[in-house]
């Protein structure tokens, strides 16, 4: 999540009481700076959090959640952090001892690929079994691979489902994001960024 300003700057934060330890991920944002704010707040004075694009939380060895939300309480309300937006992480339990207002906006799909085929086949909707048989009629073919050669082709197939979707700009990932080089680059620079302080 490096693509523009708006998502603010990351921080690591770091959690550890006797043998608990746990980390979270986020990114603090200027709520002075935001356009729908802007000359409402001064700059400098308050802030929200949001993690990363993908599933966020305090990850680790946790066993008293009680411990962890007051200091984390006390830690945001030090920085004058006000309000977060947390996409939490899919196989954590954090979100069940969150003491925040929780919300679901979407649902995801967690499938077990261990069982057998026929029975998976069978327990996708017909729709889906529908679409899966067109596919393999068009010769549908999926590629994994660590090059570039098809981000053109992909590109052209990413944005036009954006665009037909109607999504906002924030939800849109340039073409720098895709580039093999710039992910790299991007793990070998956020992989030097401080820690913001240590919770407790």
């Amino acid at each position: 999540m490096k693509e523009n300003k708006k998502n603010g700057v990351p921080i690591l934060l770091v959690y550890k009481q006797g043998n608990d330890k746990a980390i979270n991920v986020v990114f603090k944002r200027d709520i002075g700076e935001d356009e729908k704010l802007s000359g409402k707040i001064p700059v400098n004075t308050y802030y929200d959090l949001i993690t990363p694009y993908g599933y966020g939380g305090f990850k680790g060895n946790i066993s008293n959640y009680k411990n962890l939300n007051k200091e984390y309480n006390d830690y945001c309300q030090e920085k004058r952090y006000i309000c977060e937006f947390i996409r939490f992480e899919l196989f954590g339990d954090y979100y069940k001892f969150y003491d925040g207002r929780i919300e679901t906006r979407m649902h995801n799909v967690v499938r077990n690929l261990m069982i057998p085929i026929d029975e998976m086949w069978m327990d996708f909707k017909q729709k889906v079994r529908k679409n899966v048989k067109r596919a393999n009629k068009n010769n549908l073919k999926v590629i994994m691979e660590n090059t570039e050669e098809h981000l053109t082709d992909f590109l052209d197939i990413y944005f036009s489902t954006m665009e037909r979707n109607d999504a906002k700009s924030e939800y849109y990932f340039s073409e720098n994001f895709f580039k093999i080089k710039e992910r790299t680059a991007w793990r070998t620079d956020t992989s030097k960024q401080d820690m913001d302080r240590e919770i407790s």
